[in-house]
């Protein structure tokens, strides 16, 4: 791989050489001149065959997080087909099927154009690598991450003609596919000047996003600190004995008279959970839209309450259908917690806490994805209504491990917050000792994976 000093702190941009050149061409050297102290580029080195090339891209994206992925010709292809993550995609001339545009030099020895840092210097496109293309459809990939992608295409193009262009065209947003006739396939000279151009319209647009974007743990605040309108409607309570999986439903006309039947049960009975839901007016009664569930001791102790009010299941949008914990201070579960948790069995055993709750995780997701896809579209990021624009996440659950490693993970689950309680009592020795081995156990393995992983993509 051809790279910059990695210890520069810069952002990074990566850069996907094209068919027969290497990591080592001109276009990677102008684009380190280009941008030295501004980005650090870094160019892997590439062959005709997809599924290896992907392979290598894939994982030096996951270790190096690049912003920016460019890619001439087949480079461009790969840069669509890639796991792009957050980057934005530009490509100059891609070649969108590969299987028809480079079959001319089928079974013929060719020699790459430049230096190449792997030592090999002559290539021969077979058959068979060219049949690895038809599982791909970069058209389609494209479509879908139009937003993401800008394309700089000739006219003049004596390799592709006008295939490549005429298609982006079709679903790039304006502004997204700059078209020019003054070179040809390969972008050199004169064409340099417009993808530069185009590279810093992509990064003031990357800026504004940031610009925009509130923080992970700003997003986890608002979430906790939402409204909860009070809306009328019909209340059910269902109670969901943990001796029994039958539910027992009533319907009562406002929440406290769930609440005051709720307690009433919990004090006839041991260890309950309760789920309240409210059915509005005018809607079938098997309409399910979930306002808060409860944990409660056999005394009718209140030990847990999630909220998820109508209005946020209704209109989910920034908010999500997150089941927030509204009592606890020690709620959510942080990661390494210990926590007791029902295994599949029904018994309550020790756990750790591997993951927070999913919902934060994927609803942060949700909203990057939204107010990028906003922005990305034209719109002003201050006309963006929070609660209206993204779905949100229906569930909030922990990866839990309750039990020693073993790599089939059958001591390993998500868990619904409503299911877990924090460990009140003092653990002994040995179960200390134990909970820590198995995780240690669990992150050897992770370790173990991760190493395999880098290994393979190394060879």
């Amino acid at each position: 791989m051809k790279t910059e000093n990695k210890n520069d702190n810069l952002p990074v941009m990566m850069y996907l050489h094209g068919f027969m050149s290497g990591a080592n061409g001109a276009k990677q050297r102008q684009l380190q001149r280009h941008f030295k102290g501004r980005y650090r580029v870094i160019a892997p080195e590439l062959t005709a065959n997809p599924v290896e090339s992907l392979k290598i891209i894939n994982a030096l994206i996951e270790e190096e997080n690049p912003e920016i992925i460019i890619g001439t010709s087949l480079g461009g292809w790969m840069a669509i087909e890639c796991n792009i993550g957050l980057a934005d995609v530009i490509v100059i001339n891609p070649s969108l099927t590969p299987q028809t545009s480079i079959s001319r030099w089928r079974d013929q020895e060719q020699t790459y154009f430049c230096k190449r840092l792997d030592g090999v210097q002559t290539y021969t496109l077979t058959q068979d690598i060219l049949d690895l293309y038809k599982d791909y459809d970069a058209i389609s990939t494209a479509e879908y991450r139009r937003l993401h992608i800008s394309a700089l295409c000739s006219s003049a193009d004596e390799l592709l003609g006008d295939s490549h262009y005429t298609v982006l065209r079709e679903f790039l947003p304006n502004g997204y596919c700059k078209v020019v006739n003054d070179f040809g396939h390969q972008c050199r000279d004169a064409g340099m000047p417009h993808l530069y151009e185009l590279i810093e319209k992509v990064i003031a647009r990357r800026k504004q996003i940031a610009d925009n974007m509130m923080t992970f743990e700003e997003f986890k605040e608002m979430v906790r600190t939402r409204p909860t309108p009070d809306t009328p409607g019909c209340y059910r309570l269902k109670i969901l004995r943990t001796d029994n999986p039958r539910v027992e439903s009533g319907y009562y006309a406002t929440k406290e008279d769930a609440e005051a039947e709720m307690l009433k049960r919990a004090c006839n009975d041991k260890e309950l959970t309760f789920k309240i839901d409210r059915i509005g007016f005018g809607q079938v009664a098997s309409v399910q839209f979930p306002v808060e569930e409860w944990l409660c001791d056999c005394e009718g102790k209140l030990l847990e309450q999630a909220s998820c009010s109508s209005f946020h299941y209704q209109q989910p949008g920034i908010y999500g259908k997150f089941f927030g914990h509204v009592l606890s201070p020690r709620r959510p579960f942080m990661v390494n917690q210990y926590v007791t948790v029902r295994n599949r069995q029904g018994q309550s055993v020790l756990g750790i806490v591997l993951s927070e709750g999913l919902s934060l995780d994927w609803g942060y997701r949700n909203y990057r994805w939204t107010l990028d896809e906003w922005i990305r579209e034209g719109n002003q990021p201050d006309e963006w209504v929070n609660t209206t624009l993204f779905p949100g996440s229906d569930e909030d659950e922990y990866f839990v491990q309750f039990g020693p490693f073993t790599e089939l993970m059958e001591n390993f689950a998500f868990f619904h917050p409503m299911n877990m309680t924090p460990v009140q009592r003092m653990l002994s020795d040995e179960e200390t000792a134990d909970l820590k081995k198995w995780h240690r156990d669990y992150l050897d393995y992770l370790d173990s994976e991760k190493n395999s992983d880098n290994d393979n993509s190394q060879n």
